[in-house]
């Protein structure tokens, strides 16, 4: 990868993502980043399906990995009044329990 060209190592490598990757895949990935921004819709399974379709327990399982791996830089709330505001306590509550918190 480019991350072994001598001219690039002082950049850092970030990922942004909706974190839906499954875990077989970052592990691939992991070597060469820096770390990851993950956008965290709810948590409320229910609501985060109403959002975008998709189950959170993959973005959720992505969270607790790269904060396994020291890799977890940053995690987005999306805050949309009347309907994810009640996520607050919740996803706060969650990230409390990771190591990097």
């Amino acid at each position: 990868m480019s991350r072994n060209r001598k001219e690039l190592q002082h950049l850092s490598c970030l990922i942004d993502s909706n974190g839906y990757l499954p875990v077989s895949v970052w592990e691939k990935i992991l070597p060469d980043m820096d770390g990851a921004m993950i956008d965290l819709k709810a948590m409320d399974d229910d609501l985060h399906q109403w959002l975008v379709g998709k189950p959170n327990q993959r973005v959720l399982d992505t969270l607790r990995y790269l904060d396994s791996q020291n890799k977890l830089v940053e995690v987005r709330f999306l805050a949309i009044p009347d309907i994810t505001v009640n996520q607050v306590e919740k996803i706060r509550a969650f990230l409390s329990s990771l190591k990097s918190a």
